[in-house]
């Protein structure tokens, strides 16, 4: 019962609960301490962090990983003061979120760097300035990943800047998912500006899943007018 009252106050904030209990449970058994710390961290609870550190509790090695992941600055700072550990999942998650502050923070000033997820994840879900920052000053890069992604999710913009600036390239998943998620434009960029091309299956695919209004398809309409014949049933 202390045990879980302790990590809910963790996970909430309440720090006048978190004194209570750490001056009356100070015996409170195995990595729950350490739990609850993680948790004041991914949560973003500053004052709660504090108060578990003052009474001689710790954190583990996720906890500036998790607070990056969150997006949470001032915790990271903290407990990069605190000479606490991290790993290179703290520079991907924050730039899987867009966190182009945490990511700055970690790049200046930790050694773990981060791994090629990083520029796959932010490229996959949009973030232009993160993916910007890490092709100027990190030296992790991407993998054909990125492009793939960002013309699954429709990231036009992401998709030309990886296109001209990087040098990964992409996979027929690049079109291929473009076109199941109709990013027309996605589709014409990739079609005039890239060899790898498509699938004929991705493309037969989406026409048979839509196969009442296939011809009103935007990706189907640009493609049929290049040429590309499409197999029914």
């Amino acid at each position: 019962m202390v045990a879980t009252i302790l990590v809910h106050a963790a996970v909430t904030g309440n720090v006048p609960i978190l004194r209570l209990l750490l001056a009356t449970h100070k015996d409170a058994a195995g990595d729950v301490p350490r739990l609850a710390s993680d948790l004041a961290a991914r949560h973003g609870h500053l004052d709660g962090l504090r108060v578990l550190l003052a009474a001689g509790q710790t954190c583990t090695a996720r906890a500036i990983d998790l607070a990056s992941d969150a997006g949470y600055l001032h915790v990271v700072e903290f407990l990069h003061a605190a000479d606490m550990g991290a790993s290179t999942d703290a520079m991907d998650r924050a730039a899987a979120n867009g966190h182009l502050d945490v990511v700055r923070f970690l790049h200046l000033h930790r050694a773990e760097g981060c791994t090629t997820a990083a520029m796959n994840l932010a490229a996959r879900h949009g973030h232009m300035d993160v993916v910007r920052f890490l092709h100027h000053h990190r030296h992790e890069g991407g993998t054909t990943l990125a492009l793939d992604w960002a013309a699954e999710q429709g990231h036009l913009e992401m998709v030309k800047f990886l296109h001209a600036h990087r040098h990964e390239g992409c996979t027929t998943q690049a079109m291929d998912g473009a076109i199941v998620h109709d990013h027309v434009e996605v589709v014409q960029f990739l079609y005039d500006h890239r060899k790898e091309g498509f699938t004929v299956s991705a493309l037969e695919g989406h026409v048979q899943e839509h196969m009442f209004y296939y011809l009103h398809l935007p990706a189907v309409q640009f493609l049929m007018e290049r040429g590309h014949r499409i197999k029914l049933g």
